[in-house]
């Protein structure tokens, strides 16, 4: 297992769900790595700490480049590890697509695929006042 799970006790949930909203500015790519490290850490979950950073980065940078639009990364603790949504407010759905190796962009969905244990797209109705949302789970 990679980090210490949530579950129920008494019958409540355990799971720790954590958020930050971030404006459209290159800054707040670090700032939503650094929010993801320090709650992973902080959960017991270091195991996958560094590649929920690298992931949050890959798509908190496709929501500056591409959709300009405010952001939320909101993580959850679960049973195996954790799920990281990163929600914003465009209406231009996510596209996995084939890269250029010349190309300076154009990996990030291509590298979420690669190193989450599974990743799509944020049912609706959890998109909480934003249009759109891509998630990824660790463990």
């Amino acid at each position: 297992m990679a980090c210490v799970a949530g579950g129920t006790l008494l019958g409540v949930s355990t799971a720790l769900v954590d958020r930050i909203d971030l404006p459209p500015d290159p800054s707040s790519v670090g700032q939503a790595r650094s929010f993801v490290t320090a709650r992973l850490k902080s959960w017991g979950c270091s195991a996958v700490a560094d590649t929920g950073a690298l992931l949050t980065s890959e798509l908190a940078a496709n929501v500056v480049l591409h959709a300009h639009t405010r952001f939320a990364v909101v993580l959850t603790r679960t049973p195996s590890g954790a799920q990281v949504d990163v929600l914003d407010s465009s209406d231009d759905a996510p596209v996995l697509r084939a890269h250029d190796l010349a190309a300076p962009s154009g990996r990030g969905l291509a590298i979420v695929a690669c190193l989450a244990s599974e990743w799509g797209a944020t049912p609706p109705e959890e998109l909480i006042g934003f249009r759109k949302g891509v998630r990824f789970a660790l463990g």
